[in-house]
């Protein structure tokens, strides 16, 4: 019916540590520190409880979503300090268990558990257990086609056994001091090994949609052409400048296509068939574009005497004096680490070191064409020690090197280990 029906709060600032232990405020619904566990159900709210139970001066982290799947606060958000001094509401300084039980008179009690430590409190709720007022924080979920960091794993030894860890994170640009900030719970020593996963999108180049076919041929411009021939197949190319050339293979088979720009319908039914095959040949043209990123499609409508079939070939794109072939715009990554370092994409090692305990290490790719469409991709990182320092970039024909931004990389979504078939030595490192 279009209802929230469940919903968690995103992991707070509280994350960060400092000697050891979590600081700063967290905004309301956001995970102060890390889930513990679920202490029960009343009235139709679930009641759960973080790993802290108030090791500074905040009181014991705990959580109340309603019945609709929204945040409504903490059991502890208002206490009666006539009835307990504050201490009491600092339960040991870590929840290890808690309980939440409804007794038949209608009353909540909550039981905190420290090591050998019970505490037991009579939760009064709201009005009747439904919130009446209170703050709603809205917060949009980035587009589909906005990354928003990887699947990042901490293991407590360089096996990557011993999860310590999980979250994800925006650009790979990791010192011994985040390292540390990653350790495990009780321990303040930080992981000594660590593995992001995920999907990269380059910023950059074409994306197909429908029923290509990539046809290796040295006869078209860039080595290789990308052919449909089903109408509704569309191509869209990102690329920055102020014009925009489409080269492609035309001939008596080739089809009509419309065309947009930047969103906007600026061609329509343009006829690219020719009584004779050409290679190299401009599909599509325009100049007098404003400086800047811009997005052309080219889709098939099929012919110009039926609406169906039509061939539609790629070859190139050129924007300005740079060439961006069908197979996609050429990205260089580069790791730099002081630990053993593996960057795995598209199921395949793209880079491998292993460079000696503490000195620094580069590695740097060969130019890969990346098409603007999901990549599997893979880092690992054996420290060895909790102060290892890793960093992963990229650059291109368009950008320096630079950190490979957080709205190119995807979090794992599903286990997508089957997409890693051949890389047996990746799935475990």
């Amino acid at each position: 019916d279009g209802r929230l029906s469940w919903s968690a709060g995103e992991l707070g600032p509280a994350a960060a540590l400092s000697a050891g232990l979590a600081s700063r405020c967290t905004p309301p619904g956001s995970i102060y520190r890390n889930l513990r566990g679920l202490a029960g159900v009343a009235y139709g709210n679930l009641i759960a409880v973080d790993v802290d139970g108030g090791w500074q001066t905040e009181r014991a982290q705990t959580y109340v979503w309603d019945r609709d799947g929204l945040f409504v606060g903490g059991i502890m958000d208002a206490v009666d300090l006539d009835a307990a001094p504050e201490v009491m509401y600092h339960l040991g300084g870590e929840l290890a268990h808690a309980t939440v039980a409804t007794f038949p008179d209608g009353k909540v009690y909550f039981a905190g558990n420290w090591e050998n430590e019970v505490r037991l409190y009579e939760v009064s709720g709201w009005d009747g257990w439904e919130r009446q007022t209170g703050e709603l924080l809205v917060k949009h979920a980035a587009p589909d086609s906005v990354g928003q960091g990887l699947t990042a794993e901490y293991f407590r030894d360089e096996a990557f056994r011993g999860p310590a860890a999980v979250r994800v994170e925006g650009r790979i640009a990791l010192d011994g001091r985040a390292m540390r900030a990653r350790a495990p719970e009780g321990s303040r020593a930080g992981p000594h090994s660590a593995r992001w996963r995920g999907e990269l999108v380059p910023t950059y180049g074409p994306r197909y949609a429908g029923a290509w076919t990539r046809v290796e041929d040295p006869r078209a411009s860039g080595g290789a052409l990308h052919l449909s021939h089903a109408t509704g197949d569309r191509v869209e190319c990102k690329f920055r400048g102020t014009s925009i050339k489409v080269l492609g293979l035309v001939g008596r088979r080739t089809g009509v296509v419309n065309v947009e720009l930047d969103g906007k319908p600026i061609a329509t039914n343009v006829d690219l068939s020719r009584d004779e095959t050409a290679y190299g040949v401009t599909l599509f043209e325009r100049a007098g574009l404003s400086r800047g990123d811009h997005v052309i499609v080219l889709e098939s409508r099929g012919t110009r005497h039926s609406p169906i079939g039509g061939a539609l070939a790629i070859e190139r794109f050129v924007a300005g004096p740079l060439a961006i072939d069908a197979d996609g715009l050429p990205y260089t990554f580069h790791v730099d680490t002081t630990g053993e370092a593996r960057l795995w994409l598209d199921g395949t090692s793209l880079l491998s070191a292993q460079p000696h305990p503490g000195a620094p290490a580069r590695l740097s790719s060969t130019a890969l064409k990346l098409e603007r469409r999901g990549h599997p991709i893979q880092l690992s990182l054996a420290a060895g020690t909790s102060s290892a320092r890793i960093t992963l970039s990229w650059s291109s024909p368009l950008d320096p090197e630079r950190p490979v931004p957080e709205r190119a990389l995807f979090p794992v979504v599903h286990d997508a280990r089957s997409a890693w078939a051949g890389a047996a030595d990746g799935l475990n490192q």
